[in-house]
C-alpha cells in the first residue's frame, strides 16, 4: 500500500532516478521491522514474526479498522511526529510507502481522516511480488519443499482484506503493476493521480533496461557494495563510510520531478525463476498448490499456472486504474 507524498529522506534504486522512502531506525518510540515502521504504542505487531513482509497478513491482529482502540487523536499525533522526520512538511502532499499497510487502511484513514488519507495500492503477482524471498540461495530448500504456499496464503490474505475494506475508503484506487507499466507510462501516471484528485507533477521518461545479470553476480555486487558504501555516500561527509546502501541512504539521487523508468519484460521473474528452479512449476508440490489456490488467484486477476496472464480483477472492478489503450 502507498499512501501519496515524498519523505525528503531517500533511497536510490540501482540505476535510475527511480526511489523508495527510507526507513527510520528502531529507537524507543517507533517499532520497526523491514520497512513496517510504528510507534509501539500505536502497533499491535511487535515481533518480528508478525511484522515480515511475507506473512504480516496472517497475523490476526495485523487486520486494522476503525473499530481499533487504538484509533485515537493521540496516536494520531504519535504517528504523525514519528514520520514527520522523513518528510518536508512544506509539500501538499506526504508519502507513506509500508506494504503492511495493505490491511490496515481503514485503521490510518481513521487517524488522518477520511479528507486526508488517500491511498494507491499496487497489486502484482504472488511470485513477482515474493521473488525478494525465493531468488535468495538459503531460500532454494524451502521453496523446492513448498513451493510457495505460505507466501501465496499471504497474499491472498492481503487481497481479501483490501476487498473487503474498499468499500468503506473514502479516497481508494487499485493499480495493477504489470500494466501501468507499459504502454502510455506517463499518461498512466496522470490518470492514477487524477484518480485521487492531486495535480501530477512529474515527467516520466521510458528507457530500455540493460541486460539482466546473473544472481551470482547481483549477490556480489550487493556485497561489495554492503561493505564499502557508494561513492556518494563517502562524498556527502554526513553519512557513515559503513552505513548499509538502500533505505538508509540520506538525500535523494535525481531529479525527483524527472523520473526514469526502465523498461523490461515485466514478467522477467518467470525467468529468473526458471534460472533458479527449472521445471520445479511441474513437480508434484507445485501442481498440488496450483490445485489448491489457482481459482482463488484468479478472482485478484492473475494465474499461477499462466503467471503472464494478467485479468482485470473481478474483486476490485469499481476501484481499478485501467491504462488506455
Amino acid at each position: 500500500m502507498r499512501r501519496l507524498g515524498f519523505p525528503t529522506r531517500m533511497s536510490p534504486k540501482t540505476r535510475g532516478n527511480t526511489f523508495r522512502p527510507c526507513t527510520p531506525k528502531r529507537t524507543n518510540l517507533v517499532e520497526c521491522s523491514g520497512s513496517n515502521c510504528f510507534p509501539r504504542r500505536v502497533s499491535p505487531l511487535q515481533s518480528k514474526s508478525h511484522t515480515a513482509i511475507d506473512r504480516y497478513a496472517l497475523h490476526p491482529e495485523s487486520h486494522m479498522t476503525e473499530a481499533s482502540e487504538k484509533c485515537s487523536g493521540v496516536n494520531a499525533a504519535t504517528l504523525y511526529s514519528s514520520w514527520a522526520e522523513y518528510w518536508n512538511l512544506s509539500k501538499p502532499v506526504l508519502v507513506e510507502k509500508t506494504p503492511n499497510h495493505m490491511v490496515m487502511t481503514r485503521f490510518l484513514q481513521c487517524l488522518f481522516s477520511p479528507q486526508r488519507a488517500k491511498f494507491v495500492i499496487t497489486i502484482r503477482h504472488p511470485f513477482g511480488a515474493t521473488h525478494f524471498k525465493w531468488k535468495l540461495p538459503k531460500q532454494i530448500d524451502n521453496v523446492k519443499r513448498h513451493c510457495g504456499r505460505p507466501w501465496i496464503k499471504n497474499w491472498l490474505r492481503q487481497m481479501t482484506v483490501l476487498k473487503e475494506d474498499l468499500p468503506y475508503l473514502a479516497h481508494a484506487r487499485i493499480v495493477i503493476f504489470e500494466n501501468f507499466t507499459t504502454g502510455d507510462v506517463q499518461q498512466n501516471y496522470e490518470d492514477m493521480m487524477g484518480s485521487i484528485d492531486i495535480k501530477p507533477t512529474m515527467k516520466i521518461t521510458v528507457q530500455k533496461r540493460p541486460p539482466r545479470v546473473s544472481f551470482d553476480h547481483m549477490k556480489k555486487h550487493h556485497e561489495s557494495r554492503t561493505q564499502l558504501g557508494s561513492k556518494q555516500q563517502i562524498d556527502e561527509g554526513d553519512v557513515p563510510r559503513k552505513t548499509r546502501l538502500g533505505r538508509k541512504l540520506l538525500g535523494f539521487v535525481g531529479d525527483p520531478s524527472n523520473l526514469v523508468l526502465y523498461t523490461e519484460k515485466w514478467f522477467a521473474w518467470v525467468d529468473a525463476w526458471k534460472e533458479r528452479y527449472g521445471d520445479l512449476f511441474e513437480s508434484r508440490v507445485c501442481q498440488a498448490v496450483f490445485d489448491d489456490f489457482e481459482d482463488k488467484v484468479a478472482e485478484f486477476g492473475y494465474s499461477l499456472r499462466n503467471p503472464e496472464r494478467v485479468t482485470q480483477p473481478r474483486a476490485f472492478s469499481p476501484s481499478m486504474v485501467l491504462p488506455r489503450s
